[in-house]
């Protein structure tokens, strides 16, 4: 019986030891693994990656989440935006001018200004102006430093009205800051 005995240990150690072997294959991912870096698809940001005008899909961009992110544009090539739109033409170079934050009120690390028409176009801008006012309004010191002085060439943009607004990148994906200003371009 003793040797019995000793033949079924024998064998359920036998057949055992595969198994505990199971994992350590080299090439063999466990079956829970994390996806690989590459495997992860992340939306490409609207925000252009250089300066100058960038023309935006106009259906991509109508799926941008708005939000109640603070934001403003102040000024247009000196010409205040808030009674009336700026007039400029295709080819000017312009300043927008104002201040912009993230829900949580912070400056973005960069934002896009978005020229809503017909045709949508962005242009890349950085916060980082002083504007204790804006901070002292929102009672939030982190938009302190979020005043914009965004310089453009106005080439290739097509003469028509336009509506102004801002989008960004959070960690949750792109939104948008609606505004209530305009701008008028005219042919050269």
């Amino acid at each position: 019986m003793q040797n019995i005995s000793k033949l079924l240990l024998g064998t359920l150690f036998v057949l055992a030891l595969p198994a505990c072997n199971r994992d350590a294959e080299p090439n063999q991912a466990p079956a829970t693994a994390a996806p690989e870096p590459a495997d992860i698809v992340v939306a490409p940001s609207l925000v252009p990656a250089a300066a100058g005008i960038t023309t935006l899909d106009t259906q991509q961009l109508s799926t941008i989440t708005t939000t109640k992110a603070p934001c403003q544009l102040d000024f247009v090539a000196k010409q205040a935006v808030a009674a009336q739109p700026a007039k400029l033409t295709v080819g000017q170079k312009a300043v927008f001018q104002g201040w912009i934050g993230n829900p949580g009120l912070q400056p973005p690390d960069a934002f896009a200004i978005v020229l809503d028409g017909a045709q949508s176009y962005a242009f890349r801008g950085t916060a980082g102006a002083d504007r204790p006012d804006v901070a002292k309004v929102l009672k939030a010191d982190g938009m302190a430093k979020s005043g914009y002085n965004v310089e453009v060439k106005l080439d290739g943009v097509e003469p028509g009205e336009y509506g102004v607004s801002f989008i960004q990148d959070t960690s949750s994906g792109t939104i948008r800051c609606l505004t209530p200003a305009k701008v008028v371009l005219s042919a050269s």
